[in-house]
Protein backbone atom coordinates (compact mmCIF):
# COMPACT_ATOMS: atom_id res chain seq x y z
CA UNK A 1 0.00 0.00 0.00
CA UNK A 2 1.45 3.28 -1.09
CA UNK A 3 -0.12 6.57 0.26
CA UNK A 4 1.37 9.80 -1.12
CA UNK A 5 0.83 13.34 0.13
CA UNK A 6 4.15 15.15 -1.20
CA UNK A 7 6.52 13.80 -4.25
CA UNK A 8 7.56 10.38 -4.92
CA UNK A 9 10.43 10.41 -7.69
CA UNK A 10 10.15 7.29 -9.05
CA UNK A 11 7.64 4.76 -10.94
CA UNK A 12 4.92 2.97 -8.74
CA UNK A 13 4.20 -0.82 -9.35
CA UNK A 14 1.70 -2.06 -8.12
CA UNK A 15 0.43 -6.55 -8.25
CA UNK A 16 -2.60 -7.75 -6.97
CA UNK A 17 -3.92 -6.61 -3.77
CA UNK A 18 -1.48 -3.30 -4.01
CA UNK A 19 -3.37 -0.31 -3.48
CA UNK A 20 -2.03 3.56 -4.49
CA UNK A 21 -4.10 6.96 -2.65
CA UNK A 22 -3.61 10.40 -1.99
CA UNK A 23 -3.13 13.96 -3.04
CA UNK A 24 0.83 13.49 -4.12
CA UNK A 25 2.61 12.79 -6.99
CA UNK A 26 4.36 10.13 -8.68
CA UNK A 27 6.44 9.72 -11.48
CA UNK A 28 4.48 6.97 -13.07
CA UNK A 29 2.34 3.98 -12.22
CA UNK A 30 2.00 0.81 -13.14
CA UNK A 31 -1.06 -1.62 -12.47
CA UNK A 32 -1.82 -5.13 -12.73
CA UNK A 33 -4.79 -5.87 -10.55
CA UNK A 34 -4.19 -2.78 -7.38
CA UNK A 35 -6.56 0.09 -6.67
CA UNK A 36 -5.63 3.09 -7.38
CA UNK A 37 -7.50 6.09 -5.22
CA UNK A 38 -6.71 9.72 -6.46
CA UNK A 39 -7.34 12.19 -3.33
CA UNK A 40 -8.16 11.89 0.07
CA UNK A 41 -11.64 11.97 -0.48
CA UNK A 42 -11.59 13.75 -2.77
CA UNK A 43 -8.50 15.26 -4.47
CA UNK A 44 -5.86 15.14 -7.71
CA UNK A 45 -3.35 12.68 -8.19
CA UNK A 46 -0.64 13.65 -10.40
CA UNK A 47 1.15 11.52 -12.36
CA UNK A 48 4.33 12.25 -14.50
CA UNK A 49 5.71 11.39 -17.65
CA UNK A 50 6.18 8.21 -16.52
CA UNK A 51 2.25 7.86 -17.52
CA UNK A 52 -0.43 5.59 -16.29
CA UNK A 53 -0.65 1.97 -17.32
CA UNK A 54 -3.90 -0.45 -16.00
CA UNK A 55 -3.92 -3.79 -17.04
CA UNK A 56 -7.24 -5.45 -14.93
CA UNK A 57 -7.23 -3.33 -12.13
CA UNK A 58 -9.62 -0.34 -10.47
CA UNK A 59 -9.93 3.02 -10.54
CA UNK A 60 -11.84 4.74 -7.71
CA UNK A 61 -13.57 8.14 -8.69
CA UNK A 62 -15.34 9.71 -5.70
CA UNK A 63 -17.62 12.44 -6.43
CA UNK A 64 -18.67 14.78 -3.16
CA UNK A 65 -19.93 17.92 -1.97
CA UNK A 66 -16.70 19.08 -1.12
CA UNK A 67 -14.85 18.47 -4.63
CA UNK A 68 -14.28 15.17 -7.06
CA UNK A 69 -11.51 12.83 -7.33
CA UNK A 70 -8.85 13.63 -10.53
CA UNK A 71 -6.13 11.67 -12.24
CA UNK A 72 -3.79 14.26 -13.54
CA UNK A 73 -1.02 12.77 -16.18
CA UNK A 74 1.86 14.34 -17.89
CA UNK A 75 2.64 11.22 -19.94
CA UNK A 76 -0.05 8.79 -21.63
CA UNK A 77 -3.00 7.05 -20.26
CA UNK A 78 -3.45 2.93 -20.90
CA UNK A 79 -6.33 0.97 -19.68
CA UNK A 80 -7.25 -1.91 -20.49
CA UNK A 81 -9.51 -4.09 -18.56
CA UNK A 82 -9.86 -1.69 -15.72
CA UNK A 83 -12.79 -1.35 -14.02
CA UNK A 84 -13.70 2.45 -12.65
CA UNK A 85 -15.26 2.62 -9.67
CA UNK A 86 -18.07 5.92 -9.54
CA UNK A 87 -17.98 6.20 -5.49
CA UNK A 88 -21.13 8.95 -4.67
CA UNK A 89 -20.17 10.11 -1.11
CA UNK A 90 -21.50 12.94 1.22
CA UNK A 91 -24.67 12.87 0.01
CA UNK A 92 -23.90 14.03 -3.63
CA UNK A 93 -26.28 13.27 -6.23
CA UNK A 94 -25.41 14.67 -9.87
CA UNK A 95 -27.86 16.72 -12.02
CA UNK A 96 -28.63 15.65 -15.08
CA UNK A 97 -25.89 16.77 -18.27
CA UNK A 98 -23.69 17.22 -14.77
CA UNK A 99 -20.12 16.58 -16.79
CA UNK A 100 -16.72 16.22 -15.05
CA UNK A 101 -12.96 15.15 -16.58
CA UNK A 102 -11.80 12.86 -14.24
CA UNK A 103 -8.63 11.12 -15.96
CA UNK A 104 -7.02 13.90 -17.83
CA UNK A 105 -3.46 13.18 -20.04
CA UNK A 106 -1.36 16.19 -20.55
CA UNK A 107 0.26 14.35 -22.89
CA UNK A 108 -2.89 13.45 -25.19
CA UNK A 109 -2.38 9.89 -25.38
CA UNK A 110 -5.33 7.70 -24.06
CA UNK A 111 -5.42 4.19 -25.02
CA UNK A 112 -8.76 2.41 -23.12
CA UNK A 113 -9.79 -0.79 -23.99
CA UNK A 114 -12.12 -3.21 -22.41
CA UNK A 115 -13.40 -0.90 -19.47
CA UNK A 116 -15.88 -2.00 -17.02
CA UNK A 117 -17.80 0.38 -14.58
CA UNK A 118 -19.41 0.20 -11.00
CA UNK A 119 -21.89 2.63 -9.78
CA UNK A 120 -21.92 3.09 -5.63
CA UNK A 121 -23.75 5.81 -3.67
CA UNK A 122 -26.69 6.26 -6.06
CA UNK A 123 -29.77 4.56 -5.85
CA UNK A 124 -30.77 2.33 -8.82
CA UNK A 125 -31.97 3.84 -12.34
CA UNK A 126 -28.74 6.34 -12.56
CA UNK A 127 -27.54 6.39 -16.19
CA UNK A 128 -24.47 7.98 -17.11
CA UNK A 129 -22.17 8.18 -19.90
CA UNK A 130 -18.13 8.06 -20.05
CA UNK A 131 -16.69 9.64 -23.35
CA UNK A 132 -12.96 10.29 -24.65
CA UNK A 133 -12.09 13.83 -25.27
CA UNK A 134 -9.50 14.13 -28.36
CA UNK A 135 -8.03 16.37 -25.89
CA UNK A 136 -6.79 13.31 -23.74
CA UNK A 137 -9.37 13.73 -21.62
CA UNK A 138 -11.90 10.73 -20.15
CA UNK A 139 -15.39 12.60 -19.38
CA UNK A 140 -18.17 11.42 -17.55
CA UNK A 141 -21.61 12.64 -17.82
CA UNK A 142 -24.96 11.94 -15.90
CA UNK A 143 -27.67 11.22 -18.37
CA UNK A 144 -30.79 11.57 -15.88
CA UNK A 145 -30.81 12.74 -12.24
CA UNK A 146 -29.25 10.85 -9.38
CA UNK A 147 -30.58 10.10 -6.29
CA UNK A 148 -28.56 9.93 -3.18
CA UNK A 149 -28.62 6.31 -1.87
CA UNK A 150 -27.61 7.86 1.55
CA UNK A 151 -30.85 8.59 3.47
CA UNK A 152 -31.47 11.57 4.86
CA UNK A 153 -30.74 12.80 8.26
CA UNK A 154 -34.95 13.08 8.61
CA UNK A 155 -34.97 9.12 7.83
CA UNK A 156 -33.29 7.72 10.47
CA UNK A 157 -35.56 9.47 13.00
CA UNK A 158 -38.64 8.53 11.29
CA UNK A 159 -37.58 5.22 11.89
CA UNK A 160 -36.64 5.72 15.09
CA UNK A 161 -39.83 7.03 16.20
CA UNK A 162 -41.24 3.72 14.84
CA UNK A 163 -39.16 1.71 16.55
CA UNK A 164 -39.85 2.80 19.71
CA UNK A 165 -43.84 2.66 18.74
CA UNK A 166 -43.65 -0.63 18.17
CA UNK A 167 -41.64 -1.39 21.13
CA UNK A 168 -44.14 0.65 23.69
CA UNK A 169 -47.35 -1.13 21.75
CA UNK A 170 -45.66 -4.92 22.24
CA UNK A 171 -45.25 -3.74 25.92
CA UNK A 172 -48.71 -3.62 26.62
Amino acid sequence: HVQTEGFLNGMVTLGKGGTLYGSGQVGGVSNFGGLVSPGNSPGTLSIGDGGFTDVGGTLVIEFGLSGFDRLLVEGPVNLDGTLIDFRFIEGFAPDEDFEFDFVESLDQVLSLNNLRYSITGLAPGFEFSVAEGSDGRLNFRALNAGVSAVPEAGTFALVAAGLLGLVLVRRR
